[in-house]
């Protein structure tokens, strides 16, 4: 999985920024680029590769942190517990929210998904997160 993160996410970033949407819905663009990379990883690990293969694909996820700076702004996605901080003089500024279950939201939209949290903080009883990259057995 981290592999082909690493292989394939800059490069879908870059085609979404620089296409027309892009330059129009840079968030929009950015939200495209994690769909894509979510079909590769499915290509990659999922069904497909089962079928092609004949082994049980591998369960693995990965968590991710983009920063896109254009002029004075800066974008942030992530999946995961990866975390975006700007260093301001000598104060730490979050510019984005770790995705762990124990948050209201993030637990409202694993519950909405048909999945539970567990009073430990964990999604299905199994994962600390409640988004990643790749780990297809654990779904939406």
């Amino acid at each position: 999985c981290c592999t082909l993160l690493h292989k394939h996410l800059r490069e879908l970033l870059a085609k979404n920024l620089t296409s027309d949407k892009g330059k129009d819905n840079i968030l929009g663009a950015l939200g495209d680029a994690v769909t894509e990379m979510t079909a590769i990883l499915e290509n990659h690990m999922g069904q497909k590769a089962m079928e092609a293969t004949g082994q049980v694909p591998e369960q693995s996820g990965a968590t991710a942190c983009v920063c896109v700076v254009l002029g004075e702004t800066i974008y942030t996605i992530n999946m995961g517990d990866a975390r975006a901080v700007l260093a301001r003089g000598s104060a730490a500024v979050r510019l984005s929210e770790d995705h762990k279950p124990s948050g209201w939201a993030e637990e409202r939209r694993v519950r909405k998904a048909g999945g539970f949290v567990t009073n430990e903080g964990r999604v299905m009883g199994r994962l600390a997160v409640s988004r990643c990259f790749g780990d297809l057995e654990m779904g939406p």
